[in-house]
């Protein structure tokens, strides 16, 4: 487990009209403020790799679909620094994932269908002073390969 990291087990409530999952009730404690709250989506096999915030956290859950989500920390001061993360979450894993500042992180689609994923910042998006270091997803900057290893 990667310092710093929190996962949040989302629980789906359902009823003769369908379904609903609570993310936020407002009362959790140590809950980052939200600041900014976007959807991104994902075709199948694609991959959005890699990036960090200097100051932002970022939540992401799955909705529709199916995405591993890969964290990787590389913050010089980390007890885990080195260690790689994933998690496969989505429908089959409903869960919303904290990551503080400072972690490389990027997502895979796993699911035949495009995953719908919903993103949560503790900062506002700020266009003319964006706090996101991107690389690219197969840097060998980052000592992970994307594809399925069966175990």
């Amino acid at each position: 487990m990667i310092e710093d990291v929190r996962i949040f087990k989302l629980e789906k409530f359902h009823n003769s009209k369908g379904m609903n999952v609570q993310i936020f009730k407002g009362d959790e404690e140590g809950f980052p403020q939200i600041r900014h709250l976007y959807c991104s989506s994902l075709y199948p096999g694609e991959i959005k790799a890699w990036h960090f915030h200097r100051r932002k956290r970022e939540m992401i859950a799955c909705f529709t679909g199916m995405i591993k989500l890969v964290i990787y920390d590389d913050r010089e001061d980390s007890p885990s620094r080195g260690e790689i993360m994933e998690i496969f979450i989505g429908e089959d894993n409903f869960c919303l994932v904290d990551i503080p500042p400072g972690l490389f992180h990027g997502v895979k689609c796993y699911s035949p269908r495009e995953a719908f994923m919903l993103v949560i910042n503790d900062q506002p998006f700020d266009p003319g002073g964006p706090d996101k270091v991107e690389i690219p997803w197969n840097s060998h900057e980052i000592p992970y390969d994307w594809s399925i290893k069966m175990r």
